[in-house]
């Protein structure tokens, strides 16, 4: 499944992205970070009184090593997040659609972050920052998660039936009398 090339201002809170940072440690190497974007640029005010912005995320990948064993795991920590969107279902293409709750002005609150650290999968990715201005320097892509079957055929049934939502989902899985364990491991 090949990542998507994008741009810098379409990346919205719940998008999977990779891209390329230099630390600010200069004796570190240029290393291609993945991260769930929470904030795609927060404005901070500095003690100098300087406003500056930062890309803020949940880091799931760091050279290549998957914060997440299994796709069940990854499955667990999107859920944890919000409702799962299929953008691309055939190149693995996802989104989280966070939800309203932790969304503010500038994109997710503290209360999210607050709440993954004490969940089980929410601990393993770790919440990093990024310089907005050293940030957008590189290409971003947009990542392809790899899901169970059972999962992508019930992303692709959602897409199919224009379910937008939990409830939307619980209805239409009602009405036609469908268990949701038919779609677990």
């Amino acid at each position: 499944m090949p990542k998507q090339i994008a741009k810098w201002g379409d990346i919205l809170p719940g998008d999977i992205i990779s891209f390329r940072y230099k630390s600010t440690d200069k004796s570190k190497p240029v290393r291609t970070h993945t991260i769930m974007v929470l904030n795609s640029k927060f404005p901070k005010k500095l003690k100098s009184g300087k406003k500056q912005f930062y890309l803020n995320g949940l880091k799931l990948e760091a050279s290549n090593i998957n914060v997440f064993a299994d796709k069940n795991e990854s499955w667990d920590f999107l859920k944890e997040l919000g409702w799962v969107v299929a953008v691309d279902i055939p190149h693995g293409i996802y989104r989280v659609r966070i939800k309203k709750t932790y969304i503010g002005p500038f994109g997710v609150t503290k209360k999210l972050y607050e709440r993954l650290k004490v969940s089980r999968v929410g601990r393993k990715a770790k919440f990093r920052s990024y310089l907005y201005n050293e940030v957008i320097k590189n290409a971003v892509f947009i990542e392809p998660i790899v899901l169970a079957p059972k999962r992508i055929r019930m992303l692709k049934e959602q897409q199919d039936a224009e379910i937008r939502g939990e409830a939307s989902w619980r209805r239409y899985l009602k009405t036609r009398k469908i268990d949701e364990e038919e779609y677990e491991d």
